[in-house]
């Protein structure tokens, strides 16, 4: 019988399972001595298994296996002859249907935990947004149509929002919050201010121009904060057009946020700026953010704390 001399490889994910031999050890055995030993180890510890996970309920059937008391599917097999011949058990444990669903769950679990975590660094949300959450949206009529887009994204379609109104009414955190949401069931988003969108336009090759390119139209929710803050240079109004333009030809949906009134987007006499609000307007739900800024409440109350702390008894 030729003799086996390499070295076993092992999977770090399966350690304890296969027997550990070392070169000196494995010259004496031959091929089949070899796998007797890691059947041997395979069957203890699928033996292992099944003792973990036999629950009191479970049952010898009529074909001599144990089957669970839950789902009545066996939690054994018997192996091919040929296999028990080379050494391996004539029975090892398996998977009944409840707990292979169990395995299937949290595996899915896992991907979507990974593929969250790998989305919210892409996504570059601000920092003092990323706890952003819908239900602390102040304004009746902002948080329903957070939260109904939020439940109905994928069936807008390519339709996405624009929100609109003064400084601090609440516009980009209403995006953060939606983003935040969509983020935690595994769609993909990319943030990006009207500033960066112009401070991202120099390219100094055409690979970095097809890099960025992708990263506007791969995710599945494009989010541009702030438009109009950008300076109204050529240049500027130039990039946030192609920039729109190449969004909204890729059939998916943005959110925008604004300063601007839609009725002077509508009647704007800028033509290179009109032509960027024709783009958007018609590829998203436009929305009013009216009411007393965010910020100046949130500096109305901590004034009164520190009132309290400096002033009061």
């Amino acid at each position: 019988m030729e003799r086996w001399t390499g070295v076993l490889e092992h999977d770090k994910e399966r350690s304890g399972r296969i027997p550990e031999l070392s070169l000196q050890e494995q010259k004496g055995f031959t091929m089949n001595e070899i796998l007797r030993n890691i059947f041997q180890t395979l069957s203890e510890n699928a033996e292992k298994n099944f003792i973990t996970n036999k629950n009191a309920e479970d049952y010898i059937a009529e074909d001599g296996l144990w089957h669970c008391g839950k789902c009545g599917t066996p939690k054994q097999f018997r192996l091919p002859e040929q296999l028990v011949k080379m050494g391996m058990p004539e029975i090892v444990s398996s998977f009944c249907a409840c707990q292979s669903a169990k395995e299937k769950r949290e595996k899915a679990e896992n991907q979507l935990s990974s593929i969250i975590h790998h989305n919210k660094e892409f996504a570059h949300i601000p920092e003092h947004y990323l706890s952003a959450d819908i239900n602390a949206v102040e304004l009746p009529d902002a948080r329903k149509i957070g939260t109904n887009y939020i439940q109905n994204f994928e069936k807008m379609g390519r339709t996405g929002l624009l929100l609109y109104g003064d400084v601090g009414t609440g516009k980009t955190y209403l995006a953060a919050c939606i983003a935040n949401a969509l983020l935690n069931k595994g769609f993909s988003v990319k943030w990006l201010t009207s500033m960066q969108i112009v401070e991202r336009g120099n390219f100094f090759n055409e690979s970095e121009y097809d890099e960025y390119t992708h990263s506007i139209v791969s995710p599945d929710l494009l989010i541009i904060d702030d438009l109009g803050a950008e300076r109204g240079t050529e240049f500027a109004l130039e990039r946030v057009h192609s920039l729109v333009d190449t969004r909204i030809s890729s059939n998916k949906p943005m959110i925008v946020t604004t300063n601007i009134d839609i009725t002077d987007m509508g009647n704007c006499p800028d033509l290179k700026k009109k032509r960027t609000f024709d783009r958007i307007l018609p590829a998203t739900f436009s929305f009013a953010m009216k009411g007393m800024s965010y910020r100046m409440k949130q500096a109305q109350r901590s004034y009164a704390d520190l009132k309290n702390i400096l002033l009061g008894e």
